[in-house]
């Protein structure tokens, strides 16, 4: 559930939603100096459980609430810092995690200096790999690092193929560029027992770069594919082609079981939309 705003005035702030708990204090912001407390309300059931039951087997009844809350309250104090900082301090702790309601870090507020405590369940990285034009991988470790952006010394090693891409804008525009395509695995284990094989979480994603190689080499594969370029912008992809922001130049697309990296391009080439 996404956080929604149902009550604010110039004091306070209350939101409903799932949060993970935090709790913090600190001037509000750049241009409002007054000092702050921000909290999920679930924080005084936790402090009431722990009053009442200590650590014993009635800690399971509150024990959810430390990973997860409901609510978030915003409360001003008539009370001016007098700091004037983009980044002000703040005091405090709160739990995070990225794509989760699950929390995988503890942070500590300490002013300017924060610190992070990573759980040992949080997704590490472990390796990269890069397919081969003899069809096997090439892996990079932690400590065994690989610049696979070395375009001289990987450029007959890496597998990559070059294919026709179509995009149409919303104007009705159609783009047509050349996409070099590479596959890429990336795996990731638990961070406190990566030494063990499961679990894991493995993704793989075909690489994908717009117009490669420069205008002479797309002008040698648009003669030898009889592909002819119609956009103006040759090298982006999108809504912000030519705009100061650009188009996207390059991306990621992930495999499905059993496709080629040709049939994820076609797929991302139906799916992905570009804004």
């Amino acid at each position: 559930m996404e956080n929604k705003q149902i009550y604010k005035n110039d004091w306070i702030s209350i939101y409903r939603g799932f949060n993970k708990t935090n709790f913090r204090v600190g001037p509000a912001s750049y241009f409002d100096d007054r000092m702050y407390f921000s909290f999920t309300p679930s924080l005084f059931i936790i402090f009431i459980g722990f009053f009442f039951t200590g650590i014993s087997l009635w800690s399971l009844v509150w024990l959810p609430l430390l990973f997860i809350g409901y609510g978030q309250i915003y409360l001003h104090l008539p009370i001016h810092s007098g700091i004037d900082d983009c980044e002000p301090p703040q005091y405090g702790f709160y739990f995070y995690s990225e794509g989760s309601k699950m929390f995988n870090s503890f942070w500590l507020c300490l002013g300017k200096e924060v610190k992070c405590f990573h759980m040992p369940w949080q997704w590490d990285w472990v390796r990269t790999s890069v397919l081969k034009k003899d069809g096997t991988f090439e892996h990079e470790t932690r400590n065994n690092r690989k610049d696979f952006y070395d375009e001289k010394k990987w450029r007959n090693i890496i597998w990559t193929e070059e294919y026709p891409y179509v995009y149409n804008l919303k104007n009705g525009t159609i783009q047509e560029q050349i996409a070099t395509v590479k596959v890429e695995e990336r795996e990731w284990r638990c961070r406190g027992f990566k030494w063990l094989p499961y679990p894991r979480m493995i993704h793989k994603d075909i690489s994908v770069d717009f117009s490669y190689g420069g205008p002479i080499a797309r002008e040698v594969i648009v003669e030898k594919k009889g592909f002819k370029l119609k956009n103006k912008y040759t090298g982006e992809v999108g809504e912000r082609t030519g705009g100061w922001k650009g188009g996207t130049l390059g991306c990621g697309y992930s495999m499905l079981k059993g496709e080629t990296p040709l049939q994820t391009l076609r797929r991302m080439e139906k799916e992905r939309v570009f804004n």
